[in-house]
């Protein structure tokens, strides 16, 4: 319906709609729809509603759960957290982590381990890993 991907981000489309910009984001099947007019955004929501699913969830408001973000919009302003994810993705790991550190560049960052000091981790703590770090990016 006239959006165009941007150039630099193509889960970022634009479009003018009444003289302002109306910008949609998007993962998979998570969209975000911004526009200055909230009639403009409920008309869209129901085309989107019209395509793919009259079940389609919508969150209106200031505040937003959003891929793991907590939006919160207020004085022109969004504010960003991100702390009840990182505290799922910690929970959902199979051993405990604690701790910390300054930061993640310890000196032996770059530094590979002899052969025979290897240890390869078997599936289960290998598929863990795997996926607590696709949730970390």
């Amino acid at each position: 319906e006239g959006f165009r991907l941007n150039p630099y981000n193509p889960c970022v489309a634009n479009k003018m709609v009444d003289g302002a910009q109306m910008t949609l984001t998007f993962h998979v099947d998570d969209i975000k729809i911004s526009h200055v007019n909230p009639a403009e955004v409920i008309r869209h929501i129901n085309w989107f509603k019209s395509i793919y699913d009259t079940n389609v969830r919508v969150s209106r408001g200031t505040t937003h759960d959003y891929l793991g973000m907590m939006l919160s919009y207020s004085n022109r302003q969004v504010r960003i957290l991100m702390t009840d994810y990182v505290k799922k993705v910690i929970n959902g790991f199979m051993e405990d982590i604690r701790g910390s550190a300054s930061t993640p560049a310890v000196e032996h960052l770059f530094q590979i381990r002899a052969e025979e000091e290897r240890v390869k981790l078997d599936n289960q703590r290998a598929q863990c890993l795997h996926g607590t770090v696709a949730q970390s990016l």
